[in-house]
């Protein structure tokens, strides 16, 4: 169990993540960080529905990777990743500006591998400039570069 100093026993998770979240009191609505700020607490709200009850002392690393396996159904490990983040942020709260935490939990859970890649095929009309651009060059092996990766 995580060592927490007593100020954090008897709070509830519920209470951490509105002080969080209240920090962005100053954020203006449809300014730049407006997008985030939803975002967070979208995420947010899943994981205070399984715990809004939950003392802080009594969540764990085991509590954390349980809520996380729970919200990876059907999505992405982008989305994963993101929630994890704003738990990272929420925990470096409760440690940093709270004093309740010696460590963020959350440092503990593993994030996901996420597959960035994207296929692209070109256009007819993208493919054509391609090989016309390639046969133009002074490089005579640049075309067949292109058509045979």
């Amino acid at each position: 169990m995580e060592q927490i100093s007593p100020k954090g026993n008897a709070e509830r998770g519920e209470k951490i993540i509105n002080r969080y979240v209240a920090g962005f009191s100053g954020v203006s609505v449809g300014g730049p960080l407006d997008h985030n700020i939803i975002g967070q607490s979208f995420r947010l709200g899943f994981w205070w529905s399984l715990h809004a009850d939950t003392r802080f002392i009594d969540i764990d690393s085991r509590s954390i990777r349980s809520a996380h396996k729970s919200y990876g159904k059907n999505r992405l490990p982008a989305t994963i990743n993101r929630m994890k983040a704003c738990l990272f942020s929420v925990f470096k709260y409760a440690a940093k500006e709270c004093d309740y935490l010696q460590n963020n939990l959350v440092t503990r859970v593993p994030s996901l591998t996420e597959d960035n890649k994207i296929v692209r095929y070109l256009s007819d009309q993208e493919r054509t400039t391609l090989i016309n651009a390639c046969q133009a060059s002074d490089w005579n092996c640049l075309l067949t570069l292109i058509l045979h990766p």
